[in-house]
């Protein structure tokens, strides 16, 4: 009797063409430029990436393309009952944010054309929300498992290949601060190829089906293409990700050996993780973390900066922003593209921080609504949340939180995607113990 295969489910076809998509999208600039003998330090040239083809929107068309599929797909898993319930909630809160981030072009507190800017994250995090919906209720099995773990052990050892010749073609190596070059692999900047390797070390960790070892050997590979990236928010994040199968390893054993554990280990392991924080330093070559942050133009020193300027805003710029789009890093682009500086348009400024940068665009009201909303989702997840599933649920929610104080996460397409995609499969297990 020959056995039918079963064929993928939707949610793994959604996860490979996301990692894809976002990988192809500037993959032929790198291979050219590699065939050159030439390597992208940082970050490709604003005109290189203009003069490139119809190959570069294939991430904005998944975007788009999953966006309006994912409302359809679930009202064939949960009903159209249940599903009027879910869209009525989220429909109703996107509505309100869009159109408080709206005012600001009706009072012409800036340009009309930043707004596509505004559009573009807002659908970005609509289409991560419905990754979050899909993998809270697919029922995926056996075979996806297997199929993700290849595909995700084969894009990393091309990405690793691919930073392995840069490193040759650079003469970089690790006792030259290999982080300090800023490696990216196959996209188009470094930071981008961090946030890469920290997606795909989230993910391994979530398919908790997968052995510790296999699990080791990504997440070294992470580890690796985060170290090349030079971006210290992914090397932190990374090596935390590490951490989390040492300590399930480390449960495993017997009973009898716990004293040891707690004797030994637990001292040692805490010097081995400032012994490598320091480590990773000196091969980015890119100094301390909290001086450079403490340090005029740092983060924490913008933090309190521009938070002294809202404070002097106009009222009504301070209640419902400048609007959509403004600060993000697609309107600072798109300034330039304009031929002015995007700094003559006030609070279009990057600050690397999600919080201050939502505030320019929709002010305390828009804000409020938006931080109350993703307040109560990521509660809600953690009242579903197994005993057994929190610490995966604890070190998701920690990297986020990491993410929001270091950059403008909402832009963020492997990192917004793959937050949202690992809360459903945690919520998953937790309820329906499918994934």
């Amino acid at each position: 009797m020959k056995i039918k295969k079963r064929p993928i489910s939707f949610i793994t076809v959604s996860l490979l063409l996301f990692v894809s998509m976002g990988m192809i999208q500037y993959a032929p600039i790198i291979f050219k430029g590699l065939a050159h003998g030439n390597v992208v330090l940082w970050t490709i040239a604003q005109d290189t990436i203009s003069n490139e083809g119809f190959i570069k929107y294939l991430k904005d068309i998944f975007v788009i393309a999953f966006g309006f599929y994912w409302p359809y797909w679930l009202s064939k898993q949960v009903g159209p009952q249940k599903l009027a319930f879910i869209i009525k909630c989220y429909f109703s809160c996107v509505a309100l944010f869009l159109i408080i981030g709206s005012i600001g072009y009706f009072v012409g507190f800036s340009p009309l054309f930043f707004l596509k800017a505004g559009v573009r994250w807002v659908l970005l995090f609509h289409t991560a929300f419905g990754f979050f919906m899909v993998a809270a209720v697919a029922p995926c099995k056996g075979i996806d498992n297997k199929i993700t773990l290849n595909f995700l052990v084969a894009v990393m050892l091309l990405n690793v290949s691919l930073l392995i010749l840069q490193l040759k073609i650079t003469g970089f190596s690790f006792g030259s601060a290999i982080g300090s070059s800023r490696l990216s692999g196959i996209f188009s900047n470094a930071a981008i190829a961090g946030y890469f390797s920290v997606s795909i070390s989230l993910i391994v960790l979530v398919f908790t089906e997968i052995s510790v070892r296999k699990k080791f050997l990504l997440l070294l590979l992470c580890l690796f293409v985060a170290i090349c990236s030079g971006t210290r928010f992914a090397m932190i994040s990374v090596f935390l990700c590490f951490c989390l199968p040492a300590y399930e390893y480390l449960a495993q054993l017997k009973r009898s050996w716990l004293a040891v554990v707690i004797t030994l280990v637990v001292p040692s392991s805490i010097v081995l993780l400032v012994v490598m924080y320091n480590l990773m330093l000196d091969v980015a070559g890119r100094g301390g973390l909290v001086e450079a942050q403490l340090g005029t133009g740092g983060r924490i020193y913008h933090l309190f900066y521009y938070v002294g300027i809202l404070f002097e805003s106009d009222p009504l710029e301070f209640f419902v922003g400048r609007g959509l789009g403004i600060g993000t890093n697609t309107g600072h682009t798109m300034a330039l593209l304009t031929g002015v500086s995007p700094d003559t348009y006030r609070f279009n400024w990057l600050v690397d921080n999600a919080i201050i940068t939502l505030f320019f665009q929709v002010g305390f009201m828009g804000s409020s609504l938006f931080w109350i909303a993703l307040f109560l989702f990521v509660k809600e997840v953690r009242r579903a949340c197994s005993v057994e599933l929190f610490k995966y649920w604890l070190l998701v929610t920690f990297v986020f939180l990491m993410s929001i104080f270091t950059i403008n996460t909402f832009e963020i397409y492997y990192l917004i995607i793959t937050y949202m995609f690992t809360y459903g499969v945690i919520y998953n297990k937790s309820t329906l113990g499918h994934c």
